[in-house]
């Protein structure tokens, strides 16, 4: 299948590898997403590598809460095909909602609602994803049949939602940094503090021992989005950092009651859970997704 049958109608986003544009089928009108290698990518072989490792691993991952990945190939033109969210990002909801996500104290609970109702459909996401049967490839080449893979990179910009509604249904993408957490020593490739995900929304676990990490690290950067929208902070000081890796080595979360103190009249049990999921001493507070979201479905019926 080759990229002429296209037409490329916008361009929608760009990471390090890729560039993604909304496509059209010429044949058929349907409308999806085209994630394309860049140039530089395809001239670097472990660039390179890595992009089809995303496009393997994103193919044989589905859910209703993961974005739906078609095709890809590898062989002409490199890229890889997938369902099209035409709500845009986190980030792009929150902008749109400026009451809800802002400063105004009488929506508090739309706040609540709506950022909890995005937050168990990523952690069932996350479920799935630590738990599904990957085919990986080793450094010489062999496939072997694994069981998860971490995301590794979970924050607002790589959550998509399907329209623009309050109460939209929820996509995990991106997973260009999603690694099988029971191949350790399986792969060839060797990782930078550019390739470990944002500073922001990982734990200090990822930073320390990046191609070791188990699904926990994921849970941990749902809390951290999850304590975003609530907050519109980031759970630690490292904006400003000089080195925003070590900071987030060093600094722990601020709780999220001293970021919005608001939570504390109907959410404080709430607000209880997601300063544990946001532990990292001596473990981080939650090891599973499904505990995760067990703990907040508890609290937040209740409240």
């Amino acid at each position: 299948m080759k990229t002429d049958q296209y037409r490329k109608l916008d361009e929608i986003g760009k990471g390090g590898n890729g560039i993604v544009w909304l496509v059209e089928d010429k044949t058929t009108g349907k409308q999806m997403a085209m994630k394309l290698i860049l140039p530089d990518a395809m001239l670097d072989e472990d660039r390179k590598a890595l992009f089809l490792r995303e496009c393997r691993y994103a193919c044989q991952l589905k859910h209703p809460n993961i974005v739906a990945h078609y095709t890809y190939d590898a062989d002409g033109d490199i890229y890889l095909l997938m369902e099209y969210c035409s709500g845009g990002s986190v980030e792009n909801l929150m902008s749109r909602h400026p009451a809800i996500f802002g400063g105004n104290a009488d929506l508090i609970k739309d706040r609540v609602k709506m950022a909890t109702h995005i937050i168990l459909q990523v952690l069932d996401a996350l479920e799935y994803a630590h738990q599904a049967p990957v085919t990986v490839q080793s450094a010489d080449g062999s496939d072997k049949t694994v069981t998860g893979i971490v995301h590794r990179d979970i924050e607002p910009g790589n959550i998509f939602v399907m329209d623009t509604s309050v109460s939209p249904t929820v996509k995990v993408a991106d997973f260009g940094l999603a690694k099988a957490f029971h191949t350790a020593g399986f792969s060839k490739y060797a990782y930078t503090y550019e390739s470990a995900g944002k500073p922001r929304f990982i734990p200090r676990q990822q930073i320390a021992n990046f191609r070791h990490v188990k699904p926990a690290v994921d849970v941990w950067a749902a809390a951290a989005t999850y304590y975003y929208m609530l907050t519109k902070f980031y759970p630690k000081n490292i904006e400003y950092a000089l080195d925003p890796f070590e900071a987030a080595l060093e600094e722990d979360p601020v709780p999220i009651l001293i970021r919005n103190p608001r939570l504390a009249e109907d959410f404080y049990k709430l607000a209880q859970v997601i300063d544990t999921a946001l532990r990292e001493v001596p473990e981080i507070g939650f090891q599973t997704a499904r505990e995760f979201k067990e703990a907040i479905n508890e609290v937040y019926v209740s409240e």
